[in-house]
């Protein structure tokens, strides 16, 4: 009984005195610690055992050379894990005097470039720009030539459009006939015993048909100036005649109308019923495409109440 006893105080005193080591911070710890307090470390996996009973100054000159010699020896064989940052040294990067280095400005030239170099840099430039005056005046010299060409097609299309422009104008106008209206001012007589007794007149004209078959109407009014009175006329005449296209083209017609003849005599206004029937003989000028003007002679036959008036008449019409 008393051998048992002994030996189990030996086997505690054994146990108390164990003790792990931390590989990373390199401090001792009793082997009850599972974590490092320092860095965290599980040193139930990675801890070191060594043992109490060597002295103090062994025991920190082993966790110097843990700590300062990269190359560690192999950790006894009860350690299951094997720390590669302390069996397996690594290069160390090299150290740069720049304070301010960045991994952008290690992929920049840093030497100034020189004077050649600048040299070299007009150059270039100045053979661009001189290769693009050179590109720019061969277009604008080609550019210049194609327009001198087009010019002088474009003139010679020009000049034959003009000539044929004035010879279909040319052409028209002695195509011409009647104009599609017309306004005019016409003067006859319808006299009274010794006097004269013009009547003046504005009649505007219409053509119905314009070539050589000249078919149209005509609405004529007047005033009939006598000696005491003045009478007003308004007559509506149809014409029918031939025509001849030209530029100064002439005609003949057949007219006939009939209208009202308003007076006032013995202080009574009255109203007669008047008819005529004539000729005219005139020609349409035409100063313009669009305008033509037209001079005339006829004969007209007035009749009112069984009395009649035998006149010739003048009249100068603007035609459109």
């Amino acid at each position: 009984m008393g051998l048992i006893l002994c030996l189990s105080v030996i086997f505690c005193v054994d146990l108390i005195s164990a003790e792990i080591v931390c590989p990373v911070c390199g401090r001792p710890f009793p082997d009850t610690v599972e974590t490092c307090p320092n860095d965290g470390s599980d040193l139930t996996i990675v801890g070191q055992l060594v043992d109490a009973s060597v002295d103090e100054t062994d025991t920190e000159s082993d966790t110097d050379s843990l700590t300062e010699v990269p190359e560690a020896e192999e950790p006894e064989a009860s350690v299951k894990y094997k720390r590669r940052d302390v069996t397996i040294s690594r290069p160390a990067e090299p150290a740069t005097d720049d304070a301010d280095y960045r991994d952008r400005r290690s992929r920049v030239i840093k030497e100034r470039r020189g004077p050649i170099y600048l040299m070299e840099q007009r150059r270039r430039r100045r053979a661009r720009a001189l290769e693009q005056d050179r590109r720019l005046r061969a277009q604008f010299d080609l550019r210049r030539e194609q327009y001198l060409q087009n010019r002088d097609q474009l003139h010679d299309l020009w000049s034959r459009a003009r000539s044929g422009s004035a010879l279909a104008t040319k052409r028209r106008l002695y195509g011409m006939s009647a104009p599609l209206a017309s306004v005019g001012y016409r003067i006859t007589s319808m006299g009274e015993g010794d006097h004269f007794g013009p009547l003046s007149a504005v009649e505007i004209d219409l053509n119905l048909t314009r070539k050589r078959t000249r078919i149209g109407l005509s609405t004529a009014v007047g005033v009939r100036a006598l000696e005491t009175r003045n009478e007003l006329v308004f007559i509506e005449h149809l014409s029918v005649g031939l025509q001849y296209p030209w530029r100064y083209s002439p005609y003949i017609l057949l007219r006939g109308g009939i209208g009202a003849l308003a007076s006032e005599r013995f202080d009574r206004k009255m109203v007669y019923f008047l008819s005529s029937v004539g000729g005219e003989v005139g020609i349409d000028c035409w100063i313009t495409p669009w305008i033509a003007l037209t001079p005339s002679l006829g004969y007209t036959r007035y009749i009112v109440d069984q009395v009649y008036w035998n006149s010739f008449s003048a009249k100068l019409s603007l035609g459109f």
